[in-house]
């Protein structure tokens, strides 16, 4: 099975790209194929690197415009919002059915009910 493919957009807090590029890339499954992409260039480059996976910075109230942008050209791409200082996360996902919906809930349930010491 391929790699999945993450882009990580530029975030305020430069630390969270290099954490990021560090996880995405110590993690068997995944790949970084572009890092520190900036706004405007976010759209062009989720269709030149075939992204999967979008990790973007976001204010804990506003769902970024260019979320809606890259949704209109890019179905299947999943975006994951970053809140504030990381430690939150909003995932984005367009064109969901019940049961992948269930899924996510579930995989979402295990994670925080992990014993992370």
């Amino acid at each position: 099975m391929d790699d999945i493919r993450c882009l990580i957009a530029d975030f305020p807090k430069r630390v969270l790209n290099d954490i990021l590029h560090h996880v995405i890339g110590q993690s068997s499954g995944f790949s970084v194929v572009a890092k520190s992409v900036e706004s405007a260039a976010l759209c062009r480059q989720v269709q030149e690197c075939a992204a999967e996976v979008v990790f973007i910075g976001m204010d804990s109230k506003v769902f970024p415009d260019i979320c809606k942008e890259i949704f209109s050209s890019s179905k299947k791409t999943i975006m994951v919002g970053l809140v504030d200082d990381g430690r939150r996360a909003a995932i984005y996902i367009d064109d969901v059915g019940p049961s992948q919906l269930l899924e996510l809930v579930r995989a979402a349930k295990s994670k925080s009910t992990l014993d992370v010491a």
